[in-house]
This record gives C-alpha cells, structure tokens and sequence, in this order.
C-alpha cells in the first residue's frame, strides 16, 4: 500500500533536531550517530506524528523493495537503536509508545521547518546557584540574587537559539555537591555555568566559568573584582556582562539585552522570592504565607510589579482550590493582575495573572488566549508563561496544544513538581493513564508534601485500574489537608471502584457536613455524587456551580469522573450551556 508522505526537511522535539535533506539527528546542536533504518523510521513516525504508524508501513520504508528480511526482528532492532540515540524507554516513553499488536506514535510535541534554513538546535544551558565562599547570610543572599540575575539575562538574549533553565530548578542544586556531568545529565543540557562570591573586607570578588557538560570542559571563564557600594548594581552589571560574552562564546554573534523589572529595594526583592517559594507549595496555609510576604514586597517598593503577579497568583490558588469564596478571590486576583500591568506590560508574567484570572472569573477564553500568547512572546524563554498557557489550554479542552506549551515548560524547568503534576493531570483528561501516573509519580518524588500532585496521582490510579492504591493514597492526602473536599470526592470515586459503597457514603456524609462550616466548590460535590450514581443530586449541584459561575465547570466536558452521567439529557443540556457562556471559541481536543 503506498503511503502518501508530508516531506519535512528539517524538524525539532524537545532537545533533538532531525535535518532529513542532511541525514542527520542532532543533540543540543551536537550531531548524533544514527544508523541508515532507525535514522527511515523516525522520518516515517515524524511525519505522521501523533498517529499510528503500522508495522506495515514501517516495512514499506525501511525495505522499500520487498527485500526478504525477518521484517518483526528488524523493526524492533531499528526502534531499540532510534530509542538509545533519544534516551528513551519503552516502559515510560518520552517520544516513541509502543501500541501492542498496532505499531508505534510519536508522542511528543514537534516542531516543522518546511524547507526552510534553520539553526543546528537550541543550546540549553543551567545556571547553577552561585556559592558563597565565606557562608556569610548577606553575602549568600547576593549570591542567590546574582544567580537569579543570571538567568534572567540569559533567557531574554536569544530565546529561538539559547533555552535557560528556570530559577526553581536550578536552585534545587545549591549545595547539592553533585558533578558537573550528573547535573548536567538530570537537567538534560549541553552547557553549565557556576560561579562563586567572596567578599575581602570592603571588595567582592565573583568568579564565573561555562563548563561544556559531555567532557567537563572550561571553555569559558571570567572573575570580577567591585567595591561593594550597590551590591544591586553590581548584579546587573556582572549578569549583563556574562550575558554578552556568552551570545559570543556559544551563538557566535551578538544580541541586544532587553530590560526586565526589577527593584532596587533590598527587602522589596528578598520578600517576593519569599512569597514565591510559599506559593509553589500550593497548600492554604502556604498561599496565605505567600500574601503575607507580596504584601510586603509592596510596602517596601510599590512600583514593583512582580509582587502583584504573585498577589495574583496566591489569591488566584486559593479560589481555585476553594480555600477561599472564588468570586471573592478572583475579584481580587484581577485586581492585583492588573494594577501589575499597569506598572510593566512588558513582562510575561503580568500578562499570564491577567489570562488565567481572565478564564476563572469571567469565563473569557477570547482575551485569556490574546494574554498568553503575548507572554509567550514576551517570555519564550520562561517556563511559567509556558505553563499557565498549557493550564488554561487543557481546562479548555485543547489537549494537544496544552501538551505543547507544558512540554515546553518541562524543558525549561525540568524540576518543577507544578508542571510534572499538570501535565501529568491533561494525561489524565486524556485517558492515558500510564503516563499520568508516571509524572504524577514524579511530581510526588520531586515533593512529598505538593497537595495537588496527590489528588491528581489517586484520579490517575483509578483511571489505571488501581482503585486500591489509589484508596491508600487518598486517605493519607485526605488527613494531610484536613478532609479537602477534592481529596474527599476523589476517596469516594475510589471506594465505589473498589465496591466499598458504605466507606465511600460515610465519606460523602462527610461533605454535605462540611458545607457548613466550610467553602466546598459545587464541582467536588457534583463529582462524589456522581461517583455514586446520585444522578439528581449531582446535577442540582452542577446547576449551582453554573449560577455561581465556577470555571471547574470547564472541565466536566472531558473529566472521567464524570462518564457515568454523559447519557443523561440533562447533564448534555448543561454542557451546552457551559460552552455557551464560554467568550471565544472553546476549541475541540
């Protein structure tokens, strides 16, 4: 059968680049060894990325002339060469799954040049945490506020040809005492930078080196000697240095430096990041402790746009989790996201608060998409505008789309337990239950006490099959967040797999009493009824989510928990109505 193809002469996923015209798989820019046969079939799974490719098919492209071959043997030589080459697995595919019986799709996102001139590959790179040779507290805190400076730099100089690794995943290495290589290696990148800080009376000396990561050689190094007058002006001066001699060193020319918000106020800068890290924890209290240290931030420079970004955020985490009335708590993240624009619309991350908000509290999928998408071409080199994107694309429904702009996110922030539990919660809505549970499992592993990766992991091990692990996992989240109602509702779906109606109802007793004394998003209740086939009872709380006007709504047209109501007219009325209210175009999975 002969097989139509779409030529593609050079195409991109993740680290690699494939030039077809050359023949030649590439690494960070760095070519591969690819044999003739794995080299065919990548092009044949390329090409029809995302669909199935047949065993048939592949024995057209590879033995083309019906040459008389053990076809199944070689197939299976070829995938096992092309997998070793990417770095991948069968068990837990990053590019390649394997259908039993059918073939093989390739999963991941791609990137098409259609005869057009391009680049050997995006150069990734880690800026590891400066050290702080003499471990003094004011010195460390430089040290912290260069590496950030750093980064900050580096991602604005070229995004298309040079991807930086985020702030939260680099940090995780601060005196992790690794080597360069394993580091490297985890991270997924070509090139590392470290440097040092160490102050000598009233003089600072930074040392700064780029290490290449497959030989661990110094191919670039630099040391700066300041009086310690503006310790902030020192940072930007010496990040804006080591941004220059690093488009010279490894993209061979030079590039203009964009300039970013920042503050010149020392208690301004450290709170923001104080307030970050409570709020990637994403528990009540610690979204709370978050508003705390913004709110701070403020006071100290109110011309400081970042604060309100993250004022936004926390008030935006605690309505959509339900710790807080999400009328009230929207009302007051749009506030803060805007004021943030107001102050600099130059940032991607004014733009991302102002669409996720835009989506929850006024259902405006129309003006949330023209925000993320001038994020993303604001911060291309961000991982947050790449996640909220992938966010409010999957609550949508635009599955695939979500999966690029998270994949994205990954790429840039490869240990971030947000975006390994989001995506692996749109794998969830996809029903692709093996996946889901890999990165959810992930996410748990990179931290324990992330909430959210545990409610998301126990829906993943229901969809697998496993209503039993997943009952385990439950009970433990459920005590760890005193009784959340999603912990809950996900318990009850759980018990009702397993057969156990009685624990799953003295569960549900547990919600309606809730009610009382708590905020308990319409959305959780209509999911435990509907676990238990309260059909009626279900769709009442539906229909006042709807009146209330809750975004989680958006995610009934595709959640699993919901199949069992998907006959009911009633429930496909609502669904109409729920795209109805939507502003713009929903979009289709």
């Amino acid at each position: 059968m002969e097989q139509t193809k779409r030529v593609v002469q050079n195409v991109g996923f993740g680290v690699f680049e494939v030039d077809f015209h050359a023949g030649e798989l590439r690494k960070h820019g760095v070519k591969l060894r690819l044999q003739e046969k794995p080299l065919a079939a990548l092009q044949l799974m390329l090409e029809h990325a995302g669909e199935v490719v047949s065993h048939e098919m592949l024995q057209h492209q590879l033995w083309p002339d019906d040459t008389h071959v053990d076809f199944d043997h070689g197939i299976k030589i070829a995938i096992n060469k092309l997998r070793t080459a990417l770095g991948d697995t069968a068990d837990n595919p990053r590019f390649i799954q394997t259908l039993p019986r059918r073939g093989y799709r390739f999963i991941a996102p791609v990137r098409r040049h259609q005869g057009q001139q391009v680049h050997s590959g995006k150069i990734m790179m880690a800026v590891l945490p400066f050290v702080d040779l003499h471990a003094n507290p004011e010195q460390d805190y430089f040290a912290d506020g260069l590496t950030e400076e750093v980064i900050t730099q580096l991602g604005r100089v070229n995004p298309q040809r040079l991807g930086v690794i985020a702030r939260t995943s680099a940090m995780r290495y601060k005196n992790a005492g690794k080597p360069v290589n394993e580091i490297a290696g985890e991270l997924d990148v070509a090139y590392v930078l470290e440097g040092s800080v160490r102050r000598a009376g009233t003089r600072l000396r930074i040392a700064v080196q780029l290490i290449q990561a497959d030989d661990q050689t110094h191919i670039w190094a630099e040391s700066f000697d300041r009086n310690i007058k503006d310790l902030f002006a020192i940072q930007a001066e010496v990040a804006e240095f080591i941004a220059r001699a690093l488009v010279i060193e490894l993209l061979h020319g030079s590039s203009t430096l964009s300039s970013h918000a920042t503050t010149q106020n020392t208690a301004a800068y450290e709170y923001y990041f104080q307030g970050r890290y409570h709020w990637y924890r994403r528990t009540e209290n610690d979204l709370l402790k978050a508003i705390e240290m913004f709110q701070k931030s403020i006071e100290a420079d109110p011309n400081y746009a970042l604060p309100y970004t993250g004022l936004s955020d926390s008030y935006a985490g605690l309505g959509y989790f339900g710790f807080l009335s999400p009328q009230e708590a929207y009302s007051k993240a749009k506030s803060a996201a805007l004021k943030a624009m107001k102050l600099d619309d130059r940032l991607g991350e004014t733009h991302s608060s102002l669409a996720f908000v835009s989506l929850q509290l006024d259902w405006d999928w129309a003006t949330s998409e023209r925000l993320h998408l001038r994020a993303v071409e604001l911060g291309t080199n961000n991982a947050s505008v790449h996640h909220w994107y992938g966010l409010d694309l999957t609550q949508v429904g635009r599955f695939r789309d979500a999966e690029m702009q998270l994949e994205q996110a990954r790429l840039l922030d490869p240990l971030s337990v947000a975006i390994h539990a989001n995506l692996g919660r749109l794998y969830y809505f996809m029903r692709d239950a093996g996946r889901a549970v890999d990165l959810l499992e992930k996410a748990v592993d990179l931290e324990p006490k992330f909430v959210p990766a545990h409610f998301f992991l126990g829906s993943a091990y229901v969809l697998q099959g496993k209503p039993t692990q997943a009952i385990l996992l439950l009970k433990k989240t459920a005590e760890l967040t005193r009784q959340h109602p999603a912990a809950l509702a996900a318990l009850i779906d759980a018990y009702v797999h397993t057969g156990e109606l009685k624990a799953a109802r003295n569960n549900l007793d547990k919600l309606r009493a809730m009610i009382k004394v708590r905020t308990v998003l319409p959305y959780f209740m209509a999911s435990a009824l509907s676990a238990l086939g309260e059909t009626d009872e279900s769709l009442k709380f539906f229909k006042q989510a709807f009146m209330e006007g809750s975004a989680w709504l958006l995610y009934v047209k595709f959640d699993p928990i919901f199949d069992k109501l998907r006959s009911d007219s009633r429930f496909t009325a609502l669904l109409k109505k729920v795209e109805k209210r939507c502003v713009g175009t929903m979009g289709r999975t």
